[in-house]
């Protein structure tokens, strides 16, 4: 009778053992208990923060929690700041995050082993054509035009990654063109 006591306690024990391992190996170690919690890999946590991720010249790229009401200028502090060669003309601090996730800060040298034999084309000058925006860019005559109608219908761009709303502007030319691009 005491020798099942014991079997059974010992049983209990190792059982206790193993979940308490198994439960504290599924738990990230970068994780502490005042990091917001994100529901059903939703993009906003609980405390109303939501994922915002900040590439390019800024000196600790990567996702951060921001409240929608801060501005980039905020997200980029959050991220060290920007990085000596980032293209301060290319973005404005002031720019209210919102609903977007995503924002590119472009080097003013510059995409790695591409570069850009003329200066980089100021998609709010309102004196450029479509002509002179496909040239520069060297994009279609149709994706020029959404530019420019772009602006006109919403004034001017306020972020680089803006461009991926313009009709005719996909993921692909977006990347190809948001280094060649400034905003002032």
């Amino acid at each position: 009778m005491l020798q099942t006591i014991i079997i059974g306690a010992i049983i209990t024990l190792v059982g206790i053992f193993a979940f308490s391992r198994i439960d504290s190996s599924n738990t990230d170690p970068n994780v502490s208990a005042d990091d917001p919690v994100l529901v059903d890999d939703d993009p906003i946590a609980s405390d109303g923060t939501q994922e915002v991720e900040i590439d390019g010249e800024v000196n600790h790229p990567g996702v951060y929690y921001v409240d929608p009401t801060q501005t980039l200028g905020d997200l980029i502090d959050m991220a060290g700041g920007t990085t000596e060669d980032a293209d301060e003309d290319a973005f404005v601090s002031s720019y209210v995050i919102g609903e977007r996730d995503y924002f590119y800060i472009p080097s003013t040298q510059g995409e790695i082993c591409e570069p850009i034999e003329s200066a980089k084309v100021n998609i709010n000058d309102t004196t450029l054509t479509a002509e002179e925006l496909k040239e520069a860019l060297d994009i279609t005559i149709s994706q020029a035009q959404g530019i420019l109608d772009y602006r006109q219908e919403n004034g001017s761009f306020s972020c680089i990654e803006e461009l991926l709303e313009v009709k005719g502007i996909g993921e692909k030319t977006y990347e190809k063109i948001r280094g060649l691009v400034t905003l002032r």
